[in-house]
């Protein structure tokens, strides 16, 4: 395996916006504001959405048992306090609807705004914490509608679960606001 110098993977890193970089000074992890989780949520809406629906449209019903398992792994973490747990099945849970849309440029688009929501996040315990049955029940509508391969329905399970999640995690602009009322 080759190596590559560390000054290419910081400047992907800085162009992400994840890591800052000062004259003179080692570069650091970028703070993240509540703005900033917002935003990134709005590029997952983006994202998430038509992905749900070309998995249900491209009849992916081989992922329903997958997705199934992930959410009583999601319950059963939050039952136990375990947020860690849950947020990798609930990672695993929109990944591998992503990528059953069988569109790589939407994977790679997903997998980086996913890093930077979890990047955000990951100090703030309170916000983390998604009510398990909500989250459940909100999936199991996206599971459905992917396993009847209703296209429309997948996205629109999609689109509403994401916003619901936007809006636990802080109060939205008036962007955001436009977004959900449709």
């Amino acid at each position: 395996a080759s190596r590559v110098p560390l000054p290419e993977p910081l400047l992907r890193l800085e162009s992400e916006g994840l890591v800052g970089k000062v004259v003179n000074s080692a570069p650091f992890v970028e703070d993240f504001s509540v703005e900033d989780v917002l935003e990134t949520y709005l590029m997952r809406l983006a994202l998430e959405s038509p992905a749900a629906h070309l998995a249900a449209v491209n009849h992916c019903s081989s992922i329903i048992g997958g997705l199934q398992r992930l959410c009583q792994r999601m319950t059963r973490s939050a039952e136990a306090g375990d947020l860690e747990k849950f947020d990798s099945a609930d990672y695993q849970f929109h990944l591998g609807i992503v990528e059953a849309s069988m569109n790589r440029r939407l994977t790679g688009a997903y997998n980086l705004s996913h890093i930077q929501v979890t990047e955000a996040l990951g100090g703030l315990r309170a916000l983390k914490r998604l009510l398990a049955d909500t989250t459940a029940s909100e999936h199991g509508r996206v599971i459905y509608a992917i396993d009847t391969g209703d296209g429309e329905a997948a996205e629109r399970a999609t689109y509403q679960h994401v916003c619901r999640t936007m809006q636990k995690h802080g109060k939205p602009s008036r962007r955001e606001d436009l977004l959900w009322n449709n």
